[in-house]
């Protein structure tokens, strides 16, 4: 994520690493948007989705939020919230992300 780059500019800890969609398995099952502003209202601009070309700015709060969705079957969404600042990303939360399995 940088500032000044539009909302389809995320940079960040979330995209060093391959999203299994973009190795060609999830692809049409990561419908959702990537994120949205966080502000006064609870989704408001910028939206962080392709296409989108507003600039960040120091101070916009929003949410990182992929989701993949399997028909019928399961849906995952991983939500953190950060801050753009002029150094890079500023993540609010600093949850635990790794997979965990539950016996049923």
């Amino acid at each position: 994520m940088r500032v000044g780059g539009g909302g389809h500019a995320l940079r960040g800890r979330r995209r060093r690493r391959p999203l299994p969609h973009r190795r060609g398995r999830l692809g049409e099952q990561f419908i959702h948007r990537t994120g949205h502003g966080i502000g006064i209202e609870e989704h408001e601009d910028p939206y962080i989705v392709s296409g989108n070309t507003e600039p960040l700015q120091a101070g916009h709060a929003f949410s990182v939020e992929p989701g993949i969705y399997v028909p019928g079957r399961w849906g995952f969404r991983l939500e953190d919230i950060v801050v753009a600042t002029e150094h890079g990303p500023d993540e609010l939360n600093q949850a635990n992300h790794a997979l965990v399995v539950a016996d049923a």
